[in-house]
């Protein structure tokens, strides 16, 4: 039962007991009226929906709530969701007796507005927001899952179609060759046989035939590129700056998730546009970033960009603050399908071996720096990748060389091409030598440097002509170079790139051949 009329209480306390009358109704606002030394004067409700049914005059009010006390220097107190006990929460207002009379307050009012309704509803909503975090992670780990399992399944494809296309490059080898012979042998028939129509129409059928032959392999070879998941890079100008910062912009949410710290810095002497596959660099990225975020607990993740310009090489560096790979773990996590110690985690244990074959195919690699255990891993990509000189004018190649007409080394391993190519060229004029190997080739250059260099790219036991091609180019050989390949049109960039002038896919017409190597010579000159 009240003891305090709301009409005597202070002008302030009169004015907030009835907004809080309002909002919460009689029997959720109780006004508690105390003395300088926390002694119940009166009250305006009902002191035992607020845990204070024993409540008389003159009694301290700290022993049964003891949240009530410390008044003394606050001023005016506003205390939000206090705990009263058995699950009930009010909001507390305290206002100092001498707000309204402007002397040192000799006691306090406090209104106690009920506060259960409120955090049922703050809990509610809490507890929403909850399951709906709970179903987005559930359905984050299903989208993850399958994605690694279409990742399993495509990358067993890749496997599978590579070991097709290795198939099919050597049977290419193998028929292509002996195709240029029956081609180019069909072809002297023909020209021997000028006087006898019945004959050079039979040799002119065997020709046909061996061109026929050669569009199918061809035909079939496009359809296996087109098919083929090996790995490959196709470098094009590529802003590794505006890179690093897309990808920035997609990971540190994933970071943010998981409160880590997430930073990206960038060598100020980094050219502005490299020659390198940024698609590739793009998925290499994804996989080292993305595995330090999803192992990191705490802490933090960076990347860090260097640029070296001697050797044109690119160090893109990813270090976290996780517990680390144990060193005798650190080359497994880099075999396919090895998980080395996180089989419990999700992922498939191919995104760091596919992201090792990818920078071994531009030219470097990648690596796991030694750390101590729980200092994080570090794990670094190296690539070797040209700079380009924006608006740098064309370069002007400057040739000295002894023309020395007629002169031609071929090399060819196949004895019947290279007697079917001795024909043709002595025919044209040329004197030609010949050798099977590369380092025959190489030494042959050195010796006496011929006019022009015929070489095909796979030489006897396996010796790489593309190899010779480009050794020849380091010593200085200033030649023309035709490479000649069996095998696929597509190691085309890399005949070009070593420093062929053209090249050939077998088997080759003799009058092609002759009219290519005129023209090649026909450039050198007026070079």
């Amino acid at each position: 039962m009240s003891t305090l009329d709301a009409s005597a209480l202070p002008a302030a306390a009169q004015l907030l007991h009835a907004q809080l009358l309002t909002q919460c109704g009689e029997r959720g606002v109780l006004c508690l009226s105390l003395d300088g030394r926390y002694a119940v004067r009166g009250w305006l409700g009902e002191p035992s929906r607020f845990g204070l049914g024993d409540l008389v005059t003159g009694m301290d009010v700290r022993a049964g709530a003891p949240y009530l006390d410390h008044f003394e220097d606050a001023g005016r107190l506003t205390l939000p969701f206090v705990n009263i006990g058995e699950h009930r929460a009010v909001h507390l207002h305290v206002l100092p007796d001498s707000a309204d009379e402007g002397k040192p307050s000799d006691g306090w009012h406090v209104l106690f507005a009920d506060a259960d309704g409120e955090l049922v509803r703050e809990r509610d909503v809490q507890q929403r927001e909850n399951e709906a975090r709970a179903r987005t992670q559930r359905l984050q780990g299903r989208l993850v899952e399958a994605t690694a399992q279409g990742q399993l399944w495509r990358d067993q494809a890749e496997q599978a179609r590579a070991a097709t296309w290795r198939l099919a490059g050597m049977l290419s080898h193998e028929l292509r060759t002996p195709l240029s012979a029956i081609a180019g042998y069909a072809r002297l028939l023909e020209q021997a046989l000028e006087g006898v129509p019945e004959q050079r129409d039979h040799a002119r059928v065997i020709s046909r035939s061996a061109t026929h032959i050669a569009g199918l392999i061809e035909a079939t070879l496009e359809q296996y590129r087109r098919d083929s998941a090996e790995v490959s890079v196709h470098p094009q100008p590529t802003d590794v700056r505006a890179l690093v910062s897309h990808l920035t912009a997609l990971l540190a949410p994933l970071a943010a998730d998981k409160a880590l710290g997430f930073a990206a810095f960038v060598s100020p002497d980094l050219p502005e546009r490299l020659h390198l596959d940024g698609m590739r660099l793009r998925q290499m990225l994804l996989n080292l970033l993305g595995n330090a975020i999803k192992y990191t607990e705490e802490g933090g993740v960076r990347l860090d960009v260097h640029w070296e310009d001697e050797g044109h090489q690119l160090e893109l560096a990813v270090a976290d603050t996780g517990l680390g790979i144990p060193p005798e773990l650190r080359e497994r996590v880099f075999q396919p399908f090895d998980r080395a110690g996180r089989e419990g985690q999700d992922g498939t244990g191919l995104g760091l071996h596919i992201s090792r074959l990818i920078a071994q195919r531009m030219g470097g690699g990648i690596s796991l720096d030694d750390t101590a255990p729980g200092e994080g891993s570090r794990f670094v990509i190296r690539i070797v990748a040209d700079p380009i000189a924006m608006g740098a004018p064309a370069q002007v190649l400057d040739s000295e060389m002894d023309l020395n007409p007629g002169e031609v080394l071929v090399g060819e391993d196949d004895p019947d091409l290279a007697a079917l190519f001795k024909i043709f060229l002595s025919r044209a004029g040329f004197k030609a030598t010949f050798v099977s190997r590369a380092s025959a080739l190489v030494s042959a250059v050195a010796a006496q440097p011929p006019q022009l260099v015929l070489v095909d790219l796979n030489l006897e036991d396996g010796d790489d002509g593309l190899a010779a091609a480009r050794r020849v180019r380091a010593d200085g050989y200033e030649g023309a170079i035709i490479a000649m390949s069996a095998t696929d049109v597509s190691v085309r960039e890399d005949a070009l790139a070593a420093g062929c002038d053209e090249f050939l896919v077998k088997p080759i017409p003799p009058e092609d051949l002759l009219a290519l190597m005129f023209e090649v010579l026909r450039r050198r000159a007026a070079a």
